[in-house]
């Protein structure tokens, strides 16, 4: 998923519990165009300005964030728009195209200074009209818990919500364990194992909710932006074959160098078996050996397995993202007074396998 932010004015409730309210009024959008390569400074400075995500405020550098659009799938001059305001770039929506499992994820921003003009309406009318036309048969948008106002324009558009991800959080590095047993081993990724990646996260990972299956190509880019590279990658092997990963980053926000376990999991036939622990145990524990001052994940609440392991490495909960969804089966604003939406109860929602993930 491209890591855009989704930030609006952050409040104390909850945006599960906030009613639905007639459509949305949509305003102009002719101020909304396309990305530009030239807006990469001002989008940068935009997410700075509002946090890097709802939940994590990194700060990368803009080669960096030049290389994060240039991942497969983001192709920001057809998935990216911006409004721009007094020649600076005011506000954003992106479209995340993952149609293996029929969705858009779609993020917005708006610069605080420019908020309540209507200008997240025109961005997000823009995004779904992208998404429609892309294929996709839902659009589901991430925004903070307690965030009320996002919450509350999302269910203007007639979003619903229907997963919370907790953000857990570990400030004492796990104490070493003892060496694995039955044959298991655990090192390091090396540089050319970005297929042997990606097929362990496919397979882990299979009919989760939210999660869009990664081609080789894919995990090789992302191995290559900075703090995500090889050495923050471990795999733990059965005579050379991997059956357990854990993914982590490496990043600065305000308070110094944070580390984040980013996609972790254990292959379905090896599971029960303690591997889990061990593996991400140990990518947490290297964390703070690199100098991170805290260590953070993403998990979906109802995984209790995962959360429960996390919490005996000494994470805590603190905050997380609630999911939207919206099904595109509706006709555009103005042709009724109320979409038809696919609402939490039309899906069955496998348990998602053991790791936060950013897919999420």
């Amino acid at each position: 998923m491209l890591e855009l932010d989704f930030s609006f004015h952050p409040a104390d409730a909850h945006p599960e519990i906030l009613q639905m309210t007639a459509a949305p009024q949509i305003v102009a959008t002719n101020l909304v165009r396309p990305f530009r390569w030239t807006d990469a400074p001002g989008l940068h400075d935009l997410m700075h300005a509002v946090g890097d995500r709802g939940h994590r405020a990194e700060r990368h550098d803009l080669a960096n964030f030049d290389a994060e659009l240039k991942l497969p799938r983001v192709k920001p001059t057809s998935n990216v728009f911006v409004i721009e305001v007094s020649g600076g770039v005011a506000g954003y929506s992106s479209v995340y195209p993952e149609l293996d499992i029929g969705r858009a994820v779609v993020t917005i921003a708006v610069a605080p200074d420019q908020r309540r003009r209507g200008l997240g309406r025109a961005l997000m009318t823009r995004a779904l009209e992208r998404a429609r036309s892309i294929g996709a048969r839902m659009v589901h948008v991430p925004a903070t818990a307690g965030d009320q106002a996002s919450g509350a324009m999302l269910q203007r558009f007639a979003f619903s919500p229907v997963r919370h991800f907790l953000r857990m959080i570990c400030k004492v590095a796990p104490s070493e364990r003892k060496g694995l047993d039955g044959g298991y081993e655990i090192r390091q990724l090396r540089s050319d194992e970005a297929s042997a990646l990606a097929a362990l996260q496919n397979a882990v990972f299979a009919g989760t909710w939210g999660y869009s299956a990664n081609t080789p190509e894919e995990v090789e880019a992302r191995l290559a932006l900075p703090g995500r590279g090889p050495a923050n990658a471990y795999f733990i092997c059965e005579a050379e074959k991997p059956v357990a990963y854990a993914w982590s980053h490496l990043y600065h926000d305000a308070n110094g160098l944070i580390g984040t376990v980013y996609m972790t999991g254990v292959h379905p036939s090896y599971r029960r078996l303690g591997l889990g622990e061990s593996v991400v145990s140990g990518a947490v524990r290297a964390l703070f050996e690199s100098g991170a001052g805290q260590v953070d994940l993403e998990v979906d609440s109802q995984n209790i397995l995962a959360v429960n392991l996390y919490e005996r490495l000494a994470f805590t909960r603190r905050g997380g993202t609630f999911w939207y969804e919206l099904g595109l089966r509706q006709p555009p604003w103005g042709q009724g007074s109320r979409a038809q939406v696919r609402g939490p109860g039309d899906q069955t929602y496998p348990r998602p396998a053991l790791g936060p993930g950013t897919h999420p």
